[in-house]
């Protein structure tokens, strides 16, 4: 019964602590193009020049 409850604590504490990590992402890292259409417009705010041209 010992060895059981000490092998389930043991495994719980290393999964709480593998789950603690996060994972970081620079959310630009493949950024085709970002359309916020602030400027009512299909402005490419990335800087890569992929400007759209809506149309209603």
């Amino acid at each position: 019964m010992f060895k059981t409850k000490l092998l389930t604590t043991t495994i719980a504490f290393l999964l709480g602590m593998g789950m603690g990590q996060n994972a970081h992402a620079d959310l630009k890292d493949g950024l085709v193009a970002h359309w916020s259409f602030d400027d009512y417009k299909a402005t490419d705010n990335s800087g890569n020049g992929h400007d759209g041209n809506p149309h209603c």
